[in-house]
């Protein structure tokens, strides 16, 4: 999603909603809902141990996010930045649950080099989790990052606009965190 893609009726919506507006909440899940598809289609491409599907993912993001009405939402970057961090969620407690269930999974280690591509899905969501999870104590803005351009396949310029940050300084996180994250997964074999 691109600054100029960005839909300003999406903006007021999210206004009006916080404001208690019920009408806009409908209009709001009109507008919204062909996005959070397309993004739930992006965190579950390739599927590895995750069998939910884009439609679950989209619904399940939609009941932690509606219990949110009174967040401050800025914009339909800052909604779409929100949306992906709870469907990592959704996703990581997914494969949770299964692997709780049934050990095991054939889970393949994390590379971060076809952001912005096509990427390779059949990770170890666990432990990818985990990583982010460290690097948010050392930098959380990297883990933010991270967040954005892997799982919402946003552009650096888009990750900027969500953060609130300027683009110099979402690619040096971006650059730090690559790395970062290149050595944790280097040292785990």
């Amino acid at each position: 999603m691109s600054p100029s893609t960005a839909d300003p009726n999406l903006t007021q919506l999210l206004k009006r909603w916080r404001e208690g507006d019920a009408h806009a909440f409908q209009r709001l899940i009109d507008l919204a809902y062909p996005k959070l598809r397309a993004l739930a289609s992006r965190h579950l491409a390739g599927g590895g141990a995750v069998t939910l599907d884009t439609t679950d993912l989209v619904h399940e993001a939609y009941l932690k996010l509606v219990r949110q009405q009174r967040m401050d939402w800025q914009n339909e970057a800052h909604l779409l930045a929100i949306v992906a961090r709870v469907m990592r969620r959704v996703v990581v407690d997914h494969v949770r649950r299964r692997k709780r269930v049934k050990r095991g999974g054939g889970q393949v280690r994390v590379s971060l080099e076809k952001v912005g591509g096509e990427v390779d899905r059949a990770v170890d969501w666990q432990y990818l989790d985990r990583c982010l999870e460290e690097l948010g104590e050392i930098d959380e803005r990297a883990e933010r990052v991270v967040e954005l351009r892997y799982f919402s396949g946003m552009t650096l310029e888009q990750v900027a606009e969500a953060l609130g940050i300027s683009r110099s300084t979402a690619v040096r996180s971006w650059r730090f965190a690559r790395a970062w994250l290149s050595q944790r997964l280097e040292d785990s074999g």
